[in-house]
């Protein structure tokens, strides 16, 4: 509109407009990164709590079918079948947690 009003006056006159928005603020920035590792904290922390459900629920389905007793009548040795137990166990918690160590480092986060 004042562009309008001022090529009235005089055909040469240009009038321009920058916008800028305020400056953010670094208590802003930080409340921002730290809602953002709170997030992260809770996600990863749900992620790792199921990790041990994972297990609970091959016991009991070992427990249901009775591995262990059909591993023992076919003469696999109690350390033996403890000792594998225990090496998937392992496995299967360790493996996820270094995946999101991992992805963590990766991603910066």
């Amino acid at each position: 509109m004042y562009q309008s009003i001022l090529k009235t006056v005089d055909d040469s006159i240009v009038f321009n407009v920058e916008t800028v928005p305020f400056p953010i603020f670094y208590v802003f920035e930080s409340r921002v990164a730290s809602g953002q590792a709170l997030d992260f904290a809770v996600l990863v922390s749900i992620a790792c709590a199921l990790i041990p459900c994972v297990i609970i629920s091959y016991i009991i389905k070992e427990r249901e079918m009775q591995l262990k007793h059909m591993q023992m009548s076919s003469g696999v040795s109690l350390p033996a079948y403890w000792i594998s137990n225990l090496i998937s166990d392992i496995i299967k918690t360790y493996f996820p947690i270094c995946v999101i160590l991992l992805l963590t480092v990766i991603f910066d986060l």
